[in-house]
C-alpha cells in the first residue's frame, strides 16, 4: 500500500508553473505540522495569484484544523465543511435551504390542518391553502414580506397564543437557515470568482 506524505515546502520559492494536479494527499489527522505545511503552500500560491491551488490547500488546512478543535469550535468547523465545503460550494447551502424550506412548508401545512380541522368544530373545518403562500414568503427573506406573510397566516392559523408562539419558533428557524444559506452562497461566489 502506497503511503502519501504531506508536502513540505517551507522557505521554498515555487516556480509559477508549479501544480499539484493529480497529487494525492494523506487523510487529515489533526496534525499541526500538516496544517502548517498546507498553510505554507496556500500562502505561496496566494503570492502567485494561483487561485485554484490556493483554494485546494486552504481546504486541506481546514481539514487538519477541524480535527484539532474541541467543543463548539469542532462543531463549527463540521458545519462549515458540510454546509458549504469550507465556503467553496454554491450548491450545498442552496440544497440545505431548499430542503429545510420544503420541510417547513410541510409543517406549516400540518399546522393548518390541525388548527382548522382537528382542534376546531367540524362545521368550521376548511382547507386553507394560504400555508403554502406563507411558506414561500418565509423562504424569501426580503424586506416587506412579513406583512404579506401575516395576512396569509391569519387565514390558516387558529387565533390562539400558543399556536402563534409555535409558529414564531418555526419561522425564526426557517429564516435563520435561509439567511445563513444566502450568506454561504455569497461567500462561495466570492471565493470561486475572486479576481486574480
Amino acid at each position: 500500500m502506497q503511503k502519501f506524505k504531506v508536502p513540505e515546502f517551507h522557505g521554498c520559492e515555487l516556480h509559477q508553473d508549479t501544480t499539484f494536479d493529480g497529487a494525492k494527499f494523506p487523510p487529515a489527522s489533526g496534525n499541526d505540522e500538516a496544517a502548517r505545511a498546507y498553510r505554507t503552500l496556500k500562502l505561496a500560491f496566494n503570492k502567485q495569484l494561483a487561485l485554484r491551488e490556493e483554494q485546494r490547500f486552504f481546504k486541506l488546512e481546514m481539514e487538519e484544523e477541524a480535527l484539532r478543535e474541541q467543543g463548539l469550535k469542532h462543531w463549527l468547523f463540521w458545519a462549515y465543511k458540510h454546509f458549504s465545503d469550507y465556503g467553496f460550494s454554491v450548491w450545498l447551502p442552496l440544497r440545505w435551504a431548499l430542503c429545510v424550506s420544503a420541510l417547513m412548508a410541510m409543517l406549516y401545512g400540518v399546522l393548518s390542518v390541525l388548527g382548522n380541522c382537528l382542534l376546531a368544530d367540524v362545521a368550521t373545518c376548511h382547507f386553507a391553502p394560504q400555508w403554502l403562500t406563507f411558506s414561500l414568503l418565509q423562504t424569501l427573506p426580503a424586506p416587506g414580506m412579513d406583512k404579506m406573510a401575516m395576512v396569509a397566516a391569519d387565514k390558516f392559523l387558529p387565533d390562539d397564543g400558543w399556536w402563534g408562539l409555535g409558529v414564531s419558533v418555526l419561522v425564526i428557524f426557517h429564516k435563520a437557515v435561509v439567511i445563513a444559506a444566502l450568506f454561504l452562497v455569497g461567500l462561495a461566489l466570492r471565493n470561486l470568482f475572486r479576481l486574480k
